[in-house]
């Protein structure tokens, strides 16, 4: 699996994803069929991703434990959330209006 991502404030296309070991914590969970979502530490929502069929959706490296989605996904509402999951981790672009723009954190486990 590729994908793109910013490095150095530039986007690089079809980058080969680095895979890390499941560590047992499950970041993201299935809502519906086909539907994933995860808690988003800098909007303070549920982001939620489309896989499979239908308009938009996105690819999914399938580990609930280290998800990763391709491509970015931009949320807009009271501000705008632009980023991309990878290994477990979100990358927030640049663009987004919140205090976690620009930086790369852990996505939170979902408690039982």
């Amino acid at each position: 699996m590729t994908r793109s991502e910013i490095v150095n404030g530039s986007l690089v296309y079809d980058q080969p994803l680095k895979v890390q070991p499941d560590d047992g914590k499950r970041r993201v969970q299935e809502l519906t069929p086909g539907y994933f979502s995860f808690a988003c530490p800098g909007y303070g929502s549920l982001h939620s991703y489309r896989v499979g069929q239908g308009e938009p959706n996105w690819t999914f490296n399938g580990s609930l434990s280290r998800p990763s989605f391709y491509p970015s996904m931009i949320v807009r509402g009271a501000g705008v959330c632009h980023f991309f999951v990878t290994n477990g981790e979100i990358q927030f672009v640049g663009d987004s209006t919140h205090a976690l723009s620009g930086k790369t954190v852990e996505l939170p486990e979902i408690s039982a």
